[in-house]
């Protein structure tokens, strides 16, 4: 271990305060502070100088002369990272970043800024997936305005796009919890997809716990790929209450008629 002191400068280039943090001899993963980079951190008073509060993760991107109207520091963080977003003279990868920090925060804020990213022109593959990134993050948090566009990609690929793309859009669709109004695209991409997307779709649907959701998700119960018969199941029982029929993956493999059985007569009986 190498203890560095590192001198945080302000804009004026003057320094303002002495930082002193642990550097591994084994690289850990982690990323650490670029030299000449602009940031937020987090610092720790120390007698004379401070340490960061999570030598992880030291500091989130910011922007120069990011005013902050947010009130309690969580939310002003938000804030100076999602100016990030929204400004003109951010980079690709200060963009790219300030998604990633953003991703999975239930914030008007954040939202506000996620949505301004999805709206921005995409002329190239690659803005595109970070377009499609911020789709993603979206979709994390259950934003069923990011769900046109997800449902766009899902049923027709890009092959020029991030190979990380899909699997992004699909695991943050199964995380989302949406309201009525993201039931349509929910469906279709449950109709429509490939094994994966519809695997999301009906996990997704599930996770709404809305009776419109019920109609789709029978449909899914003959789907020819287990996964997907077995969220509709699991599903329908969230929806209804009935958790007894929500069976393992081995009780479902072992009596899938039954299962599935049950759940159309409860269709037929509504």
């Amino acid at each position: 271990m190498v203890l560095v002191e590192h001198v945080l400068k302000g804009p004026s280039g003057l320094s303002v305060v002495r930082c002193q943090y642990v550097v591994p001899d084994v690289f850990l993963g982690y990323a650490g502070v670029r030299s000449g980079s602009y940031r937020l951190f987090f610092l720790n008073a120390e007698h004379d100088h401070y340490t960061f509060v999570s030598p992880y993760y030291p500091s989130v991107v910011a922007m120069a002369g990011t005013n902050v109207e947010s009130q309690g520091p969580r939310n002003q963080v938000i804030e100076v990272v999602a100016a990030v977003l929204r400004s003109p003279t951010a980079t690709f990868d200060q963009k790219n970043d300030a998604i990633s920090t953003l991703w999975g925060l239930n914030s008007a804020v954040a939202k506000t800024a996620l949505r301004s990213a999805i709206d921005e022109p995409a002329p190239t593959a690659r803005l595109r997936g970070l377009q499609l990134y911020a789709v993603a993050a979206l979709l994390a948090v259950g934003d069923a305005s990011a769900l046109p566009m997800a449902e766009r990609e899902l049923l027709a690929p890009d092959a020029s796009l991030p190979s990380e793309t899909l699997p992004n859009l699909r695991s943050s669709l199964a995380r989302g919890v949406f309201g009525t109004a993201g039931i349509p695209e929910l469906a279709r991409l449950l109709e429509a997809g490939d094994a994966e997307t519809r695997r999301a779709a009906a996990t997704a649907l599930g996770r709404s716990k809305l009776r419109s959701a019920a109609k789709p998700l029978v449909s899914g119960l003959d789907d020819a790929d287990f996964k997907v018969a077995l969220a509709a199941v699991h599903g329908l029982a969230k929806i209804t209450g009935q958790l007894d029929w929500a069976p393992s993956d081995d009780a479902f493999r072992a009596d899938r008629r039954r299962y599935v059985d049950h759940w159309k007569e409860w269709a037929r009986d509504q």
